[in-house]
């Protein structure tokens, strides 16, 4: 097939009317015709309700399998459209003018990354990128070696060459902390990029997350520290302890503490 397109954009949309979301609302009036725009809805009920130029696909998946089937589904199209870069992007992003500018103008240049990443601003606050080590441990460390994965610019050839399959250890939670780990394993960089992206992080605050929520955050966050940071098990209980005092101040409910509480207690035999 060939090439028309320089780059793919994915829009992850859960139970929000395309044209609401956030991120198509500020992103579609610079899109122009070397962009493919997919828009995957992980709604129970189709959520498109505008009318899609020819350069967008919409993929409709009632069965929500989390960010990963779209994010793995969004390569497998840059694949069949020899694309070589992919961006990520949740719903709820407000996407600068310039970042699709920005972004192209680093792929022309970069030979080194294999991953092009903006700053997060999450309430007046830069989130991301960050060090996994201090966002879990605490540990003092100012290298940052992760990032969330919306506005994540990626290049296919890492995927493919590699065979990295998002979603094989994680299906929502901690897939970015999983694939700049991978990143970190191979001995492979991104680079930060000079844009800034608000955005509303749903794990932001555990007080207004729903219980079910929490315990998937919890789950995934605990699976992450087992497989990559055994050494830090105690750190993570102390984490943990915290964690239950803040939920407590927040008044958040009480199911939320005793899952915290009975991880904490779980992970007694950690060193």
């Amino acid at each position: 097939m060939n090439n028309k397109y320089d780059l793919l954009l994915l829009i992850v949309i859960y139970n929000n009317p395309v044209s609401s979301s956030e991120t198509f609302k500020t992103i579609m009036n610079n899109i122009d015709n070397s962009t493919l725009v997919m828009i995957y809805d992980n709604s129970n009920i189709s959520q498109l309700d505008v009318q899609l130029h020819e350069n967008y696909i919409y993929v409709w998946n009632g069965q929500n399998n989390g960010l990963a089937e779209a994010y793995n589904e969004s390569f497998r199209l840059a694949k069949k459209y020899s694309i070589d870069w992919v961006t990520l992007f949740d719903q709820d992003s407000k996407v600068p003018n310039d970042f699709l500018d920005t972004v192209k103008a680093e792929i022309l240049k970069n030979k080194e990354y294999v991953a092009l990443v903006p700053r997060i601003k999450v309430n007046e606050k830069i989130i991301s990128p960050f060090n996994t080590k201090n966002a879990l441990f605490g540990v003092k460390d100012e290298i940052k070696d992760t990032a969330i994965n919306s506005g994540n610019t990626i290049k296919c050839s890492y995927i493919n060459k590699n065979n990295y399959i998002f979603g094989k250890n994680y299906t929502l939670d901690f897939l970015d902390y999983d694939f700049f780990k991978d990143l970190q394993d191979n001995h492979e960089k991104f680079k930060i990029i000079d844009e800034v992206i608000e955005h509303n992080l749903s794990t932001s605050n555990y007080a207004t997350m729903s219980d079910s929520r929490y315990s998937l955050f919890l789950k995934a966050e605990t699976k992450f520290v087992y497989n990559n940071y055994i050494s830090y098990i105690r750190r993570y209980r102390l984490k943990l302890m915290l964690r239950v005092l803040k939920i407590i101040m927040q008044r958040g409910s009480i199911i939320k503490i005793k899952q915290t509480f009975k991880q904490v207690i779980n992970s007694r035999g950690g060193s």
